[in-house]
């Protein structure tokens, strides 16, 4: 019996390295995706296995190709402000991401911003 409680203990933990936790983070002010101050982060309790970005009516948040070293993987982009894509900037995410615009707006000047959602070009 001793090896079972030990075996499930094991298990277990060997479980909980493998899960993610998943946040929601929403813009609470204008500027740079990584200034920290921009954003208010919330873990996300509903089950759904992506982060949630959320940048308000009010708000715009500008991104560079750094944004990319985040490791966002699979996320939910839901807009109402706006994405200021910089110059050069091509923002890369998993074939599970998806952009939603709720009149808000995603910006850039060139050809040379993208936004690729799991190979494709958007």
């Amino acid at each position: 019996m001793k090896k079972f409680y030990t075996t499930l203990v094991l298990l277990t933990i060997a479980l909980m390295s493998f899960s993610q936790p998943y946040f929601i983070y929403t813009a609470k002010g204008s500027g740079s995706w990584y200034d920290v101050n921009n954003w208010n982060i919330q873990n996300r309790g509903d089950g759904v296995a992506k982060h949630r970005i959320v940048i308000p009516a009010a708000f715009t948040i500008t991104a560079d190709n750094g944004v990319n070293c985040l490791g966002l993987a699979d996320v939910e982009v839901i807009i109402a402000g706006g994405i200021t894509l910089a110059p050069n900037t091509t923002l890369i995410l998993s074939n599970n991401s998806s952009i939603e615009l709720n009149n808000g707006f995603i910006s850039g000047t060139t050809a040379s911003q993208q936004i690729i959602i799991g190979g494709t070009i958007k």
